[in-house]
């Protein structure tokens, strides 16, 4: 049996209803790019608690070491959960998806953070993330999911 040096978080792929880990040949993969951050960032936390509003938060979204300080919600997906697909909630997803991605900038990992969003059809979204670091494209992905807020009978 061979070592594996896994590097990096575990690889996320997005899929019609939801978030898989990536397996080769009985293998996790891992990421070496930002995109399981990304997706997490997007996607993470729990329904019951989208945009902190719960104070009961599930134990897996506390970020380690911050007492409690820091967790996973996203904004975004509370507004792709909660409200109907129109072009005034897709330019409210854009900014929430900004909003959840500035940590890369507060970190020092990127200086700019894009984020495009376009209706595929009438529940399928695409969201584009693109980061800039020291005027260079450091990461580029495209996410496609189906807005929830459609699927919960939302219009």
């Amino acid at each position: 049996m061979s070592k594996v040096n896994f590097q990096g978080d575990v690889l996320i792929h997005s899929t019609n209803d939801g978030g898989e880990i990536d397996v080769e040949d009985g293998l996790i993969q891992d990421c070496n790019t930002f995109s399981t951050a990304v997706y997490i960032s997007l996607f993470g936390g729990n329904k019951d608690d989208v945009a902190g509003r719960n104070k009961e938060t599930w134990w897996g979204n506390l970020i380690p070491g911050t007492d409690g300080s820091e967790k996973i919600v996203s904004q975004f997906q509370a507004i792709t959960c909660g409200l109907p697909l129109t072009g005034a909630n897709l330019k409210k997803a854009q900014t929430a998806a900004e909003s959840d991605l500035k940590w890369f900038v507060d970190e020092g990992i990127a200086d700019s953070v894009s984020v495009s969003l376009a209706a595929e059809n009438i529940k399928r979204v695409r969201v584009s993330v693109e980061f800039t670091k020291d005027g260079s494209k450091i990461f580029e992905s495209a996410y496609y999911f189906e807005w929830e807020g459609v699927q919960n009978g939302l219009r």
